[in-house]
């Protein structure tokens, strides 16, 4: 191989450079008009050599990277320097040095840049294609400048070869606290390398206005969020100190002291990993426990959008820094401080929710008074129904379908034929529509003030019986779109935003257009992200067989109606991301 490379050298050098070296991420052949004239430059492996205007030669070596290079440059006349070169497309960046000066110094150095005029080398007048042109002084086979132009300075030198995500912990990652919806997100992002006992971490807290307090927040921490958020929604913490605590054993866990906006105090945030979960708890010094629930395991924020590595290098570099400052004593005294998450929504007024309007004066308290699907077992959508309790007692209203030979929606009247504390039981009739047919029924459903999840039942019409479930639609969606999807192509997985700014949120319209009206918004950060249908239906076979990116292009051509259970919408399909492949 290697006589063969001389071969196609001696035949013509361009093409030589071309054909023999190695696969480097850059391209430096060609002529290139720089600070101190003409350079005409060939590449050949890691070796980069050429002719430097009418003055000399240049003879230098490429890094590993290939888009570095250190080189020689040679007079005629034997004096000599050294330059030091970054390469971008067509434009060489560096700084240059005498001999007697020592090496290029980045800082304070002397400039040399330069741009390409050519991308085809003019014919060489100086410089050999088959003999380095190193300059005659034993000064380059000392040091600085042999391991200098060899990049072994760099070999050994850690700041250099270490990728600085070599070695990170199993906490590095990211932690959303769940059941704290509807009003608030909290993302939690770590970085921990195996052996140490400091960490970085990263709280990001929304708040959507008007929502009410979760059953798993201090109402005195909602208040505050509300209080401290900006006018988007957003809140700024402040980690003041991390660390991992009981490094490896059972007990092991990370915790974070943090400060919101006005605090003269810290605050204190405690992850702990047992086996099938995390469990999270936020402290407060006087309250006690703010926040008691788990966590939803992410990738973190860096595996996600592009981070500098400066974050990762000076949490290696400069520990201390990221220790917790608080004596274990106060520490302990927080932590010891009795949960009263349950005590605080038992004797606080619950926070008003903005989004509902205000119920009537003298009219009677609704019940499930939103339209409900009736989802059968298999997830087929039977219509929908909806209660209201009246002063002429308890009503229901509502549709069905798929119990007659026609597409139309089938009328029904309900009448309440018993009620219990646990369920109520109607009597049915079901109007086919056009045909004037009629068939009749009973439905058995229980009390959602009963039933731990959604409200079963049993419903019989005609001769159908059917097992089913009702589920409140969430909010953007019709109660005659609820119903499961099926696991194939775009619904087989589930979806992330992407690209999308972090101080941002994006906005869920009401149809798929930036004309629409905006029905709700979710977290930059949002994933577990279902898909509900697309504007423009994307083959499903196709999307099952394609790869990740040809994913992404298929849903940046469309718009899409996504979900998080909460609230659905019509968001551009550009900024979803399968979280699986």
């Amino acid at each position: 191989m290697i006589g063969y490379c001389v071969h196609r050298i001696f035949r013509a050098a361009a093409f030589a450079a071309l054909m023999c070296s190695p696969s480097l991420s850059a391209d430096w052949n060609g002529d290139w008009d720089s600070t101190y004239g003409q350079l005409r430059l060939l590449q050949n492996g890691d070796r980069l050599y050429g002719d430097y205007a009418e003055i000399g030669t240049i003879e230098g070596r490429l890094g590993k990277d290939g888009r570095t290079a250190r080189a020689y440059f040679v007079y005629h006349d034997g004096r000599w320097g050294t330059v030091e070169w970054r390469i971008a497309n067509d434009r060489l960046s560096g700084h240059w040095s005498w001999s007697s000066d020592g090496l290029p110094q980045p800082k304070g150095g002397k400039s040399w840049t330069a741009t390409r005029s050519s991308a085809r080398t003019s014919p060489l007048k100086y410089a050999s294609q088959t003999k380095s042109a190193l300059p005659k002084d034993d000064a380059v086979n000392q040091d600085p400048f042999r391991p200098w132009f060899s990049f072994a300075a760099d070999k050994a030198s850690p700041s250099v070869s270490v990728d600085p995500r070599d070695g990170l912990s199993r906490w590095y990652r990211g932690y959303d606290l769940v059941n704290m919806d509807p009003a608030f997100e909290i993302g939690v992002d770590v970085i921990h390398y195996e052996g140490a006992d400091t960490a970085a971490v990263d709280l990001s807290i929304y708040v959507r206005p008007g929502g009410s307090c979760a059953q798993t927040l201090h109402t005195g921490f909602c208040k505050e969020l509300h209080d401290k958020a900006d006018s988007r929604g957003f809140l700024s913490a402040t980690v003041t100190g991390a660390r991992l605590k009981n490094r490896g054993s059972v007990d092991e866990l990370i915790e974070a002291t943090f400060r919101l906006p006005g605090d003269s105090h810290e605050r204190l945030l405690r992850i702990r990993e047992d086996v099938t979960y995390h469990s999270v708890f936020i402290h407060h010094p006087q309250r006690g426990v703010d926040y008691e629930g788990f966590a939803r395991l992410r990738p973190h924020l860096c595996e996600q959008t592009r981070c500098s590595n400066d974050i990762f290098n000076d949490l290696r570099q400069r520990p201390g820094t990221y220790r917790i400052k608080l004596d274990e004593a106060y520490i302990a005294r927080m932590i010891g401080l009795p949960n009263r998450i349950a005590a605080s929504h038992q004797t606080s007024k619950p926070h008003p929710d903005s989004t509902r309007p205000p119920q009537q004066a003298g009219g009677g308290r609704p019940m499930m008074s939103d339209p409900w699907a009736i989802l059968e077992e298999t997830g087929d959508n039977l219509g929908e129904i909806s209660f209201d309790q009246s002063a002429g007692g308890l009503m229901a209203k509502g549709k069905l379908r798929g119990f007659f030979e026609t597409d139309e929606d089938h009328q029904v009247e309900f009448k309440l034929a018993g009620k219990t504390d646990e369920a109520l039981a109607w009597e049915l009739t079901v109007y086919s529509g056009q045909s004037g047919e009629r068939k009749h029924g009973r439905m058995l459903t229980e009390l959602p003030s009963h039933a731990r999840r959604n409200p079963r039942g049993t419903l019989i019409v005609g001769e159908d019986i059917l097992l089913f479930e009702l589920v409140r639609p969430v909010r953007g969606l019709d109660a005659s779109e609820a119903g499961d999807t099926p696991a194939i192509g775009i619904y087989s997985v589930s979806y992330r935003l992407r690209d999308v700014p972090l101080n941002r949120t994006m906005n869920l319209r009401q149809k798929p257009s930036r004309s629409s009206a905006v029905i709700g918004s979710i977290s930059p950060r949002a994933t577990g992200l279902q898909m509900l249908k697309c504007a423009d239906e994307i083959n499903a076979q196709a999307f099952q067989e394609a790869g990740f990116e040809r994913r992404l292009s298929m849903l940046s051509a469309t718009w899409c109606q996504i979900t998080n259970n909460k609230v659905s919408g019509w968001v551009p399909g550009i900024y979803l991301a399968p979280e699986t492949y």
